[in-house]
């Protein structure tokens, strides 16, 4: 029986926002956003699910807060058929976090969060 390669990735696990808006708020104003997500990111990561679901042996080594988030992200890369095994939980840390406010035109603002860095 012949084993299957494992690509493996190394790097950050984030829980991205994305919130999709034609203006940007000035202090103290609220606007209206057209379109949110909510999802894993972070390239590492990005990377290990389209090495899964290009059939390929996938595995991601990093690190998320023992939080809600980091569950959640883990759950997400198992879904994907990702090997987790190797991410490390810390209590003392929250999970890294990027709020990205997506204009209409495409262009990109990002507010983040580190938390973990993969080390």
């Amino acid at each position: 029986m012949k084993k299957q390669s494992v690509v493996l990735s190394m790097g950050n696990l984030n829980l991205d926002i994305y919130i999709k808006t034609d203006a940007i708020p000035r202090p103290d104003e609220s606007v209206d956003a057209y379109e949110t997500y909510m999802g894993g990111g972070g390239s590492a990561a990005n990377f290990s699910v389209a090495v899964a679901r290009l059939g390929l042996g996938s595995r991601f080594l990093g690190s998320v807060g023992n939080d809600q988030f980091g569950d959640m992200l883990i759950r997400e890369l198992e879904s994907e058929g990702v090997d987790t095994r190797f991410i490390k939980r810390v209590s003392h840390e929250r999970t890294g976090t990027v709020v990205v406010i997506v204009g209409l035109d495409g262009s990109k603002r990002m507010i983040r969060y580190p938390g973990l860095t993969w080390g």
